[in-house]
């Protein structure tokens, strides 16, 4: 799965978007959905330069 957007909003709703549609895409190939979860963290970027 992969979320992008040129703001911070868009790119919360493409993520939004991803997870939402998970469940249909693993129907569609037959596999089972897990149970519900959640996790919340941070992930840290430095540039390459």
């Amino acid at each position: 799965m992969a979320a992008t957007g040129k703001t911070l909003e868009e790119a919360k709703r493409s993520i939004r978007e991803v997870i939402e549609g998970h469940p249909e895409n693993l129907r569609q190939f037959g596999d089972p959905i897990p149970e519900a979860s959640s996790m919340a963290g941070e992930v840290e970027i430095t540039s390459g330069t």
